[in-house]
């Protein structure tokens, strides 16, 4: 599939934290389910836990940060099991919605916002305007607890 070149940013690899570079193809075949196709939001650490549960062996749920996607793939796509995806790359954190992708680098204070349904190719920076101080501040909160849980001592 050709990727329009406004949408790559001319970017050769997975170098950054925009949602071009972030995403993996994720292709899961389950005997006795059928083929489909979804837009729901997907993490690797959601992969283990979908095989214990397709496997039906037990899963260490206490020890995992991801999620089942069975009920996805039962549902064809039509259904949801995260509402956020969370990534780091090079001292940066990011969150990812359906709609916004948030960055931020806490060492240099740099932070991009996106709002994916104005601006799908992440043209354009928000994190400085004040319309959208509202939803940053949602998404710095969200960001705070997910690497507080996520950096825990097990």
């Amino acid at each position: 599939m050709s990727v329009p070149r406004s949408r790559t940013h001319g970017f050769v690899g997975k170098h950054n934290l925009m949602d071009i570079t972030t995403r993996v193809p994720l292709l899961i075949r389950v005997p006795g389910l059928r083929s489909g196709y979804t837009t729901s939001i997907a993490e690797l650490v959601d992969v283990y836990p979908t095989i214990c549960d397709i496997c039906r062996l037990p899963c260490p749920t206490e020890q995992l940060d991801g999620k089942s996607l069975l009920p996805i793939l039962k549902k064809g796509g039509k259904t949801t099991t995260k509402r956020l995806a969370y990534i780091q790359w090079q001292g940066g954190d990011n969150i990812l919605t359906r709609r916004y992708n948030y960055a931020r680098w806490p060492d240099s204070g740099h932070e991009m916002l996106f709002d994916h349904q104005s601006d799908a190719p992440e043209n354009h920076n928000r994190a400085g305007e004040a319309s959208y101080n509202r939803i940053k501040k949602e998404l710095e909160t969200e960001m705070k607890h997910i690497r507080r849980f996520a950096f825990r001592s097990h």
